[in-house]
């Protein structure tokens, strides 16, 4: 199914109000909200799932124990997962910007976290850095808001990233 852009603010909606029940449920808890960053009309795939569970599966590594609370949807929008932790918003987030940076697909995993308050935890440019391109490697804001590659070289690359650390896995 090809998602539009209708779908995907729907999709956003209904993880913002997931976010806000699961913060009242769990206050002195910060909510880790994953999804796969994947350019394309198509978001339910194999391609996608493959992405999500990764992040996941490093997500629970890192923090080093099963989160409180923990949901995972494979949805016509995409991969997308819920993460209950105890660990204070700020931390939570420095970590998910270490795995974000240092993992081979970290580019391609969206792990928004937020704090006791609710709030979402931004990234601290200083520290954190920005995102990089795909492609290029400068600041993804950039690329994106100029246009600098067309969705087939983007969606390239991300095939490309995919298939080289899951060949690499099940060479190991």
């Amino acid at each position: 199914m090809a998602v539009t852009l209708n779908h995907r603010l729907y999709a956003r909606d209904v993880r913002a109000a997931r976010q806000q029940e699961l913060a009242a449920k769990f206050p002195d808890h910060s909510i880790i909200v994953l999804t796969a960053e994947i350019p394309g009309a198509v978001r339910n795939s194999r391609q996608n799932n493959d992405i999500g569970y990764e992040a996941l599966r490093v997500l629970i590594e890192r923090f080093g124990y099963r989160p409180d609370w923990l949901e995972v949807h494979e949805l016509p929008t995409g991969f997308e997962s819920f993460l209950v932790v105890p660990n204070d918003g700020a931390d939570a987030k420095a970590i998910c910007c270490d795995i974000e940076r240092e993992h081979p697909l970290g580019r391609l995993f969206k792990l928004e976290v937020y704090g006791h308050d609710g709030k979402l935890v931004e990234r601290r440019i200083k520290t954190d850095g920005y995102r990089p391109c795909l492609i290029c490697g400068e600041d993804e804001r950039t690329c994106r808001r100029i246009n600098a590659h067309t969705p087939a070289e983007l969606i390239e690359a991300v095939d490309r990233l995919h298939d080289e650390f899951f060949h690499r896995a099940q060479l190991n």
